[in-house]
């Protein structure tokens, strides 16, 4: 069995805070979630002009994905909702309870 080495393709004009920026599986932008980004073989990589500018850079893809870090966006929680949704779980455990009792 034959292993071709992968590469992803990282933008490396800019940054999202602290997020590198990764050419997306459709060809169609860039993303900064790893798991949305093209793999690339070294045939493709060695074609691009851009890797050879340095606007573009490849990265081995078992090197970047030992690095992966996942969070959470600020923008997707709200402590509120949350906090409801743990008193109704606590209400209906509450009636569950009373019932079985």
């Amino acid at each position: 069995m034959i292993h071709k080495q992968l590469y992803y393709v990282q933008d490396a004009k800019g940054y999202v805070g602290n997020s590198m920026l990764w050419w997306k599986k459709d060809n169609c932008g860039y993303v900064c979630d790893i798991r949305k980004a093209k793999k690339f073989t070294k045939a493709e990589i060695d074609k691009m002009d851009t890797i050879q500018d340095g606007t573009k850079r490849a990265w081995p893809v078992g090197y970047i994905d030992d690095r992966v870090q996942f969070h959470i966006d600020m923008q997707d929680v709200s402590h509120k909702q949350a906090m409801k949704a743990i008193q109704t779980e606590d209400q209906v455990q509450c009636v569950q309870k009373k019932s079985d009792g």
